[in-house]
């Protein structure tokens, strides 16, 4: 492959770039990173008297809200709207870019009504799966056109009463029996519910909560709540929408889900550190095998520190079904971070050789050990890394085509309260620049829900603004109102589903330490969403060796 130009083509190029960004601007158009692609949302909206809370919240936020739509769509979504009290209101159809539509429609809304608790709910869903005209409903307007086939469908269902059909009646076995036919009837047209509840009504929340999480378990949405006052309603949307409306979602390109239980072509391993004083106190054992029996591959590793956000790489040779340690404190003493490792041929290009597994043991001086295996990305084509001659760099996409997806939204399960454990939460930048130019970016910070062991919701900030993050879970971290420590008090746990607030891959980990060692060790966050849009930017170096 050609590395150099003429200057004629670098001038040419660089016009081309300048002309592309400038083309952006005047159509208002900056690039921006789509978490999700085609996105069809439907706003199912409760606009009874008791909703006035949430409708203000949603108001005062609706911009942010329709930016991140427009933001994890990459501008290719198509928004609806259907109220419903004990009939149903068509207020907006889908069609194509129509956030000033919805904002019109939404800033026009009045909470009124609502004198029985039964709310037709469950027939504003029917209306939006199936597509249902008016006539011989109690309905008003048609929803025409249906979800498009090929784009994220998402209903986003927000209410504080149980579904009643069109009579204003809750019947225990006929009701809940029909919402939970929606439930599936979504499901088998891969329409993600999710239900946000408010819990004007506390005295309710048994009869109405299950119902709720129904609809979202069943169609892998999710379920949230918001406080009584209606705040928290925006943020529990934007969350949904972080998530391209799915717990479980995974972008339609191909199958390429990163994991620690497999081998692949790229490693990714969340921590290491060491202490140049007190090794033995702190320090990491690295692990590479080659599980390919016949082929040997040369690796470029790099090790990224967290402070300054730069790498250092050097590379090492693995033969067939071989493997290699490597101590930190030998390699990068005293500094902490994350390593990238990445299968190369002889020319430095990345190449396919799905057959590395690896694994760090690591020790802090906090306490804190684990085994945490190497997260393995699958190359899925032979050549997997994309030329820039212009640059002379090439990035290693992974998007489900080239490598696999991007972990975009992770989860940490099951921590402890923190008079039991000392659960310490690593999150790292996924992606960014590995050329040593510059450093390799940060996330600036974390859109987050905190479920306790009651699964009630707190909408919390964790921040950022590094390439890894590591925290101790405790009262100010993360900051929650009432304190951390009185939400998840002795003997209970909680979890967190997050994702960055500006769009980036994350991958992370848990620590934990206690005087029950029942508990001691870590595991790897939970992958809950990827996406299609991040990469890795390497320079092109060969290895200064033959690989034999």
């Amino acid at each position: 492959m050609q590395t150099t130009h003429t200057r004629t083509n670098r001038i040419f190029c660089v016009l081309f770039t300048i002309l592309t960004i400038v083309t952006g601007i005047i159509a208002g158009q900056m690039p921006s990173q789509a978490q999700c692609g085609a996105m069809d949302v439907a706003f199912v909206i409760d606009d009874t008297s008791s909703l006035q809370g949430s409708l203000d919240n949603i108001k005062s936020e609706l911009n942010a809200i329709l930016n991140d739509i427009q933001k994890a769509s990459n501008n290719d979504y198509r928004l609806a709207l259907v109220t419903f009290k004990d009939d149903v209101t068509v207020r907006v159809n889908f069609s194509e870019q129509n956030r000033d539509e919805l904002t019109a429609q939404i800033l026009a809304l009045t909470a009124s009504g609502g004198t029985r608790i039964p709310e037709a709910s469950d027939e504003a869903l029917n209306t939006v799966i199936n597509g249902l005209a008016a006539g011989g409903r109690f309905q008003t307007g048609n929803f025409s056109p249906a979800f498009r086939d090929k784009a994220f469908k998402v209903i986003i269902l927000l209410t504080d009463a149980p579904p009643g059909g069109f009579d204003d009646f809750y019947t225990p076995g006929i009701d809940d029996k029909n919402a939970h036919d929606m439930a599936l009837l979504a499901k088998g047209q891969n329409i993600k519910i999710s239900a946000i509840y408010l819990p004007t009504f506390p005295e309710d929340t048994a009869l109405i909560k299950p119902i709720m999480q129904d609809y979202a378990t069943t169609t892998a949405g999710f379920y949230l709540e918001t406080n009584r006052d209606g705040t928290g309603t925006a943020d529990a949307i934007k969350t949904i929408v972080s998530g391209c409306g799915s717990t479980t979602t995974v972008p339609s390109v191909g199958q390429g889900i990163p994991s620690d239980a497999k081998t692949g072509s790229v490693l990714f391993y969340n921590l290491y550190a060491s202490d140049i004083a007190k090794p033995n106190l702190e320090n990491t054992l690295i692990n590479i095998t080659n599980t390919n029996e016949d082929k040997s591959v040369s690796l470029r590793v790099f090790f990224v520190d967290s402070v300054t956000g730069r790498p250092e790489d050097f590379f090492v040779c693995l033969p067939p079904g071989h493997h290699r340690n490597l101590l930190a404190s030998e390699y990068d003493p005293g500094n902490k971070g994350f390593i990238v490792i990445i299968a190369v041929g002889a020319d430095g290009y990345p190449i396919n050789h799905n057959h590395l597994i690896g694994s760090a043991n690591v020790k802090l001086k906090s306490g804190h050990q684990a085994h945490l295996p190497a997260v393995a990305f699958s190359a899925l084509t032979e050549s997997p890394g994309v030329y820039d001659d212009f640059e002379e760099t090439i990035s290693l996409k992974f998007d489900g085509i080239k490598y696999d997806f991007t972990p975009r939204v992770l989860s940490i399960q099951n921590f402890a309260s923190p008079a039991d454990a000392t659960t310490l939460l690593v999150v790292n930048r996924f992606g960014g620049n590995l050329t040593k130019t510059q450093p390799v970016g940060v996330y600036e910070g974390l859109s987050t829900v905190m479920y306790n062991d009651v699964e009630r919701a707190y909408n919390v900030g964790l921040s950022g603004g590094a390439s890894q993050t590591r925290s101790e879970l405790k009262d100010g971290y993360p900051r929650v109102l009432p304190r951390f420590s009185q939400l998840i008090t002795a003997g209970r746990t909680a979890w967190m589903r997050f994702s960055a607030t500006d769009g980036v891959g994350l991958l992370g980990a848990s620590l934990t330490t206690s005087a029950n060692t029942v508990r001691n060790g870590g595991t790897n966050l939970h992958q809950v969403a990827l996406m299609d849009r991040e990469s890795y930017i390497i320079s092109v170096v060969p290895p200064h060796f033959a690989c034999q």
